[in-house]
């Protein structure tokens, strides 16, 4: 007999459990038991691949007759049987009710929710009980023998909720609703089981979050190396405490809304909130973009607040910031409220990006950081009938500021906003005033006076009482004393608006531009908003979408030769190589990575890499050179759900001004996609000579790897064959490139190795139950029905396993039944060797199954091969395989493939010394296919080969 306490009720007869001893809590191990022969009606499920499947009537009453009686309570389990098809133990559940000890499987079996299951064996007095149960629930009509003339099974339940749906639930903002706790993903994010109407749906918990990962206000510099190991143990703490306290419990739950496609809940038990509880113990933390939504908001902030200062959980190492004293300048102090962060100092600083008509990122001359400003007293977008804003008022002005921004909450609609399909929608004249923005002051020296540090709303700017963060608004002067917040105004791409914070000094300019613009009908004052539609092609979900549009990026021009160039628009500097930009003809934003070079990157997040030597001096050029520029590109292929081409600035390759400044280099990159060659060899050489850039400071760590490995493989690879003709025969094919095939001395000893199996005769050899991965074996090919050599390379659970024919090449899945083992094959192998050569296409590039045309490539080679008395040459081996030459009289197997359309020539082997001349010659066919579009080349343009690919 076991002691467990029930952690979760998956079904009316099965339980997953927890050992009360165990002592992490924080991970526990917990194991899955079922209750013995009874038969209870099974839950209804829903999956991606197989849909819905619904409950069997009373499943739902079964389960929740056992949830309301053992959850999170204490169990004995007597174990019958492990049950290995299931992966568990069953046998009889005890749990006390009411002060007595009862039969979990009787209890059901009473209340008409099963029925005994037994097959065979000796009749025990639990299945006595079992039986007896059965028969009274049977007598008093109790569950499923009843008659009450209703159907009991969840017909309305919804296991996929659709957008809509969640949308509809969420806009019950305030509404207590009961749920069932089904599944924890992480302390903050579960699954709920809406009540009445079973509708199962993704929740977060209002205003807080447990991952590790998330990096909220306070924390915006990230965790410290020496944080890192703390939060990832609070992280796996706060899913346990979740998981033990709220998994399968039916509890009360406020609808906040709807954020990151999940439903906002707070969790309730009378006046406790759930979320409180993981602050109060420092394993979770206040999240910016949701706990405006949360009602007990204020609460939350507090117990944060108290775990910061009782230095538990995540905050053992908290720190809190130094503010400023009284006697600072700070804006909107008041006494009893804490002093807020000081004003921001004048500085000089070089426009980097226009991010819309009110924001700007600025480089800090003085600095170097790079800042994301607000204009203040001024928005971009707005009305076309909006009345001109008074100014503030002397005295606090409270009451009317707080009408003005009630009354234009729908004025300044989110600005730039993307739906369900990617499509990216430009409202309230945004892309208007950030390009008038640009043309203004992008690229120039600008001066930064800060008016007032300003209060700006947490989360959906349509929740009531919204939190706030503090930011510095500025003015930005620009052309000696040319304001851009006036210039925005007056040209009718912005508005002036006022806030208790405070106000610009030049905000009566704003208002007579305001005015002016006006009068003149300029911009909003003379057009409606119009909505503006593009189609972002950087989702991660828009692969095929990606490889459908390179058809239409290659064919944009009418005649021309070669890959035309399309005119673009840079709207983001990812990396100094990598770039998001508009293409205004096909109205797409798309992600391009720069053909033929690598440059100095950042750390991907959740890595403990350091960023590459030069990475953000090469960004900072790239951004300074590009950024909110008007470029020509050239897209080549698609890949990794990337576009990769050529961008041109004034009609020059952008790649040659990175390699001549040292911010990129072309080792260990495929090139041939790269315009402008020869000039780009020529910079990084000069580059080079000059130790510029990375030729010092150290080159970007994966072009480092990749040079590393490549160094290996060229020390140990490339040894150059012998290159005779032999005859042979090809015995199996596996692609287009890869093979097996028996020289004429192999056909003979195949002879003799088959006459020894045929003498032993594997038919009356005894068969094993058991065969070991690795076993020399003799089985029985499918296709002939004759015994073979081979060795088992899998085993699996049905009594069958995976076969490798290493005579041959052939791989089979056979029954035990048709595989001997006897110590004679490996007898053999000292004198017999494996008889077929493993091989590869010599100088072709492997195609993946998922590539264009290689399907129809293995089918060519096939043909290719089939019966036919076919001449091997063996050209050169790497440090792995071997590669050969296939010849049918004169034709080469590669010729037939390349000038196709349905091969490529591998990147790697156009480098090694000895093989030039067969390489240009593949290479020249390869370039004729190319042009007459055959084979691949129909669908896929540019370059899909990779320098590691080939390896």
């Amino acid at each position: 007999m076991t002691m467990y306490i029930v952690r979760g009720v998956n079904s009316g007869d099965t339980l997953t459990v927890l050992s009360p001893d165990q002592k992490n809590e924080a991970e526990p191990k917990l194991v899955t038991i079922s209750i013995s022969n009874v038969k209870v009606p099974k839950m209804g499920r829903f999956t991606q691949d197989e849909g819905t499947f619904p409950d069997e009537e009373y499943a739902w009453e079964a389960r929740e007759f056992v949830r309301s009686r053992v959850i999170g309570k204490s169990i004995k389990f007597i174990k019958e049987a492990y049950i290995e098809q299931l992966g568990r133990d069953v046998g009889e559940i005890m749990y006390q009710e009411d002060g007595q000890t009862k039969n979990l499987g009787v209890a059901l079996a009473e209340a008409g929710l099963a029925e005994l299951n037994v097959k065979g064996g000796a009749v025990s007095d639990y299945v006595k009980a079992l039986a007896e149960a059965g028969v009274s629930a049977i007598e008093n009509l109790r569950g499923k023998y009843g008659d009450d003339g209703k159907d009991h099974r969840r017909k309305d339940a919804k296991w996929d909720v659709s957008p809509d749906d969640l949308k509809k639930i969420g806009s019950m903002r305030g509404e207590k609703m009961q749920a069932i706790v089904e599944n924890v993903f992480a302390g903050h994010a579960v699954r709920l089981c809406l009540l009445p109407h079973f509708l199962y749906v993704p929740a977060q918990l209002t205003g807080v979050v447990c991952d590790k990962r998330v990096i909220t206000q306070s924390e915006r510099t990230g965790p410290s190396n020496a944080d890192k190991e703390l939060w990832e143990a609070c992280h796996v703490q706060a899913k346990g405490l979740t998981d033990r306290l709220l998994r399968h419990k039916e509890v009360t739950v406020v609808i906040d809304g709807v954020q990151f496609d999940s439903l906002q809940v707070t969790v309730m038990s009378g006046d406790k909130v759930f979320q409180e509880e993981l602050l109060n113990r420092g394993l979770a933390k206040i999240f910016d973009m949701t706990v405006a939504m949360a009602g007990p908001r204020d609460r939350l902030r507090a117990a944060e607040q108290k775990a910061k200062e009782n230095k538990v959980g995540r905050w053992k190492n908290f720190t809190a910031a130094q503010l400023v004293t009284a006697g600072d300048k700070a804006a909107g102090d008041k006494p009893g409220e804490p002093a807020k962060l000081p004003k921001l100092a004048d500085f000089t600083g070089t426009v980097l990006q226009c991010v819309s008509a009110d924001t700007y990122l600025v480089l800090n001359d003085a600095t170097g950081e790079e800042m994301r400003l607000g204009l203040a007293s001024v928005r971009g977008g707005g009305s076309p009938n909006q009345d001109a804003p008074k100014p503030k008022p002397e005295g606090d002005g409270e009451q009317q500021v707080r009408q003005s921004s009630n009354s234009q909450a729908s004025t300044f609609a989110r600005m730039q906003r993307m739906d369900a399909q990617g499509i990216v929608v430009f409202q309230n004249f945004y892309r208007e005033g950030r390009d008038f923005a640009c043309e203004q002051v992008l690229g120039k020296k600008v001066k930064v006076k800060c008016d007032f540090m300003s209060k700006v709303p947490e989360g959906p700017q349509d929740i009531p009482n919204p939190q706030f963060t503090i930011r510095p608004a500025v003015s930005i002067y620009y052309d000696g004393d040319k304001n851009i917040g006036a210039e925005v105004v007056r040209a009718g791409w912005a508005v002036p608006i006022f806030s208790k914070d405070g106000q610009a000094e030049d905000v009566f300019k704003y208002t007579d531009a305001f005015q002016e613009a006006r009068d003149a009908k300029r911009g909003l004052h003379g057009k409606k908003p119009v909505e503006v539609k593009v189609q972002d092609m950087t989702r991660p979900d828009d692969d095929k979408r990606g490889k459908a549009m390179l058809n239409y990026f290659q064919r944009a021009s009418s005649g021309g030769a070669g890959v035309p160039k399309l005119k673009a628009y840079v709207e983001m500097v990812m990396s100094p190589s990598r770039l998001r930009v508009f293409v205004e003809r096909e109205n797409v934003i798309i992600s391009l990575n720069i053909a033929g070079i690598a440059s100095p990157q950042m750390p991907l997040p959740n890595t403990n890499d350091g960023p590459d030597p030069l990475a953000q001096e090469a960004a900072l050029f790239t951004k300074k050179r590009l950024l909110q520029r008007e470029v020509e590109v050239e897209i080549e292929h698609y890949g990794m759900r990337t576009f990769v081409g050529n961008v041109y600035l004034n009609g020059k390759s952008f790649a040659v001004d990175l390699l001549a400044e040292g911010y990129a280099t072309t080792l260990g990159q495929n090139t041939n996609s790269m315009s402008c060659k020869q000039e780009a060899e020529a910079a990084e050489e000069t580059a080079k000579k000059n130790g510029k850039g990375i030729h010092t400071a150290g080159f970007p760590k994966k072009v480092a790897r990749t040079m590393e490995k490549s160094s290996n493989r060229d020390r140990a690879a490339f040894v150059i064959g012998d290159q005779k003709q032999v005859p042979a025969s090809v015995t199996e094919v596996v692609d287009s490139t890869h093979f097996f095939f028996q020289t004429s001395e192999n056909k003979e000893n195949m002879k003799k190795v088959e006459k020894l199996i045929a003498v032993k005769n594997p038919e009356g050899l005894a068969s094993s139950n058991e065969i070991p991965y690795g076993t020399m074996v003799c089985a029985r090919f499918s296709q002939d029905k004759r015994w073979y050599r081979a060795r088992v390379t899998k085993v699996h659970s049905n009594k069958k396993v995976d076969v490798f024919f290493f005579d041959y090449g052939n791989r089979e899945t056979l029954p035990i039944s048709e595989v001997k083992k006897d110590s004679f094959i490996s007898e053999m192998l000292p004198n017999f060797p494996p008889q077929a050569t493993e091989a590869h296409l010599a100088f072709m590039h492997k195609l993946k199954p998922a590539d264009p045309g290689a399907k129809e490539a293995t089918n060519l080679f096939c043909d290719f091969v089939e019966d036919r008395a076919l001449t091997v040459a063996h050209e050169y081996t790497d440090a792995k395989q071997k590669f050969y030459t296939v010849r049918f009289g004169k034709k080469a197997a590669q010729e037939e493939l390349i000038k196709n359309g349905l091969g490529l020539v591998a990147v790697n082997v156009q480098e090694i010394k000895g093989l030039s001349k067969p390489v240009r010659y593949l290479v020249g066919l390869e370039e004729a296919a190319k042009r007459e579009k055959k084979g691949m080349w129909n669908v896929l343009y540019g370059d899909p080969r990779s320098y590691e690919d080939d390896y």
